[in-house]
């Protein structure tokens, strides 16, 4: 039961981390370091290994992320401060319009919702996605893409080496 539970909130720590950069995904030791936390750590939190950490939460609220929805995939993404506020205006534009509705009762859609509208938005082919693009926005997603590879590649080559260390 601790296991799924954190399993979901690691699920939405990864969302989170795939839209903080102003709706570009980091890489996890990108996000560690802004966060002042190990890659390790986070990993272990996306992947439901460990529990989140109260600091961990208090730190994605200063940046203006919801803790509420992290633990429980409800109400909003953004937290209701300040940050929260400069924060959905940096996605303003930059990821789906699901991420910023209410839903007919008047609360915040849930992630499962919010997954489901943005999953039915996004459905594109490949044309769609590169027709009416500038080069550049396409080359800075190749850089973007390019970056997290570099990041995962570095990663599995340590991980290679210790093993080979410890054999």
């Amino acid at each position: 039961m601790m296991q799924e539970k954190n399993s979901e909130i690691g699920e939405r720590l990864r969302f989170i981390r795939g839209i903080f950069n102003e709706g570009s995904k980091l890489s996890a030791s990108q996000f560690a370091h802004i966060l002042n936390e190990t890659v390790h750590k986070i990993l272990n939190y996306e992947n439901g290994r460990a529990s989140i950490s109260p600091e961990l939460l208090i730190s994605l609220y200063r940046r203006g992320v919801n803790p509420i929805f992290i633990l429980t995939g409800e109400g909003t993404i953004f937290a209701p401060n300040e940050e929260g506020q400069r924060f959905a205006e940096r996605l303003r534009g930059k990821i789906p319009q699901s991420f910023f509705e209410q839903s007919s009762e008047g609360n915040a859609l849930d992630f499962n919702q919010i997954r489901l509208l943005s999953n039915a938005n996004e459905i594109k082919s490949i044309d769609e996605i590169i027709e009416g693009k500038k080069v550049a926005e396409l080359l800075n997603l190749a850089h973007q893409f390019t970056a997290a590879a570099g990041d995962i590649m570095r990663f599995l080559e340590e991980k290679e080496n210790e093993s080979k260390q410890q054999k």
